[in-house]
């Protein structure tokens, strides 16, 4: 048995019943007798019309040939065409189960059409299906088959909108300051830590009185065992003196002690060779005379004093400047000796162009062993007097008046006489000798 189904132009319902014929068809003929062999084709027959009762529809057109051969192949058709009809409800047909379907079939053509109405044209005979049968019984129920393998998952949904602010908290606010109404907002606490005080919660943007949260003074313990006697403390300041005592009987004499050092350390650095021990009229280190040797340690910073190997060349004046006095040159301390460095240095401040002090520091005595000495001054009156003293007849000096670094006033200066020995003043502008002198 063959059964093509072409394209079909109806409506669902009659796409269906093609199906099921097709379906049907095969599964009664193939249960029919063997022997028997039936050629059937159906197809669709298009743009055929077919008039019944008041409406006109376009139908679903079977060409049947041989159906009349075989009483069991009419049978098998009609069967099919019911289960095709149930089929049709069953794939998804729009009718319900209580509609039935009338067919149509005129004799002469064998062609089975599907009216509108509930009546066949005149002379087509009748084929209603989908009646409604009993209720059938009720099948067995098959064992739950397997679970099905799981899903994918489904896409992340959208965030959702943020929500409204939530009201703020309230803040526990600490410090040692002086708590104030602008400090914190409502609903805070400050704690002061300084005087462990609470205070809140801020209403209104006022704070109340704080809760002191130190506990009370507690009672007096009791008094604990003596502790260990503390170190001696220092002594206390001394005691007004007492009354003096009756003066005691005489005692003997005791011996004389020895002679201690005065500090004086006599240096050995003179002569030609630089090893002789430096003594009055011996050589010094510059190639002048030693004139003074301080035995008994009375000055400070030097022992000894030397005058330059010979006088400057010719006389020259004391100052350039008169009516102008030097305070570092001027008054008694100035005379003393061991003062006539400190003398030089003020006067070449005060006139540091010429003169006898500005020539006197500017000496450098000729090399001496080797040595150049360029430490020379203008001595005081007091060490002139003790170059005069101890010098006499030695060392070049003349029987004249030579310049010391003293001053009288703005106007005078002491000298000393090599010829007698005397001091006098002289003025400033005068000419007169000089004779550099140095301390070591």
């Amino acid at each position: 048995m063959e059964f093509t189904a072409f394209q079909n132009p109806f409506p669902l319902a009659t796409h269906n019943l093609g199906l099921a014929l097709n379906t049907s068809l095969k599964t009664h003929i193939t249960q029919a007798k063997p022997s028997i062999s039936i050629s059937m084709r159906a197809e669709w027959i298009p743009n055929r019309i077919v008039t019944a009762g008041r409406g006109s529809r376009r139908i679903a057109v079977l060409k049947m040939e041989s159906l009349k051969k075989n009483r069991v192949v009419l049978l098998s058709l009609v069967f099919a065409v019911g289960i095709a009809a149930l089929g049709s409800q069953a794939v998804g047909a729009t009718k319900t189960t209580s509609t039935s379907e009338l067919f149509c079939i005129e004799p002469k053509s064998n062609h089975v059409i599907h009216p509108t109405s509930t009546r066949c044209p005149k002379g087509y005979s009748k084929l209603i299906l989908n009646a409604q049968g009993l209720q059938g019984i009720p099948g067995v129920q098959s064992e739950a088959g397997a679970q099905g393998i799981q899903g994918i998952q489904g896409i992340q949904g959208l965030i959702g909108a943020t929500g409204a602010p939530g009201i703020n908290g309230s803040h526990i606010l600490q410090g040692t300051t002086t708590l104030t109404n602008e400090m914190g907002v409502d609903g805070d606490y400050f704690f002061n830590s300084a005087l462990r005080i609470i205070y809140g919660p801020k209403t209104n943007g006022l704070w109340p009185e704080g809760v002191n949260l130190s506990g009370g003074t507690g009672a007096t313990g009791p008094a604990g065992t003596t502790g260990a006697a503390g170190a001696t403390g220092a002594a206390g300041p001394a005691g007004a003196t007492g009354a003096a005592g009756s003066n005691g009987v005489a005692g003997a004499n005791g011996a004389q002690g020895t002679n201690g050092s005065n500090g004086f350390a006599p240096l050995s650095t003179c002569g030609s060779t630089g090893t002789t021990l430096c003594t009055i009229g011996a050589t010094g280190p510059g190639g002048g005379l030693i004139f003074f040797v301080d035995y008994n340690n009375q000055y400070s910073g030097f022992n000894y004093l030397e005058a330059a190997p010979a006088d400057l060349s010719g006389t020259m004046t004391w100052s350039d400047t008169i009516a102008i006095s030097v305070s570092g040159a001027n008054g008694w301390a100035a005379r003393a000796v061991g003062r006539g460095q400190a003398n030089t240095t003020a006067i070449v401040t005060a006139f540091p162009t010429s003169g006898a002090a500005v020539s006197a520091d500017a000496y450098s005595s000729p090399s001496y062993n080797s040595v150049v000495k360029s430490d020379w001054f203008l001595g005081s009156i007091g060490e002139m007097k003790l170059m005069y003293d101890n010098l006499q007849g030695l060392g070049g000096l003349v029987a004249t008046h030579y310049w010391s670094s003293s001053e009288i006033d703005s106007r005078n200066v002491w000298f000393q006489y090599f010829t007698t020995g005397y001091q006098n003043t002289w003025a400033k502008a005068d000419p007169s000798n000089v004779r550099p002198v140095r301390s070591f």
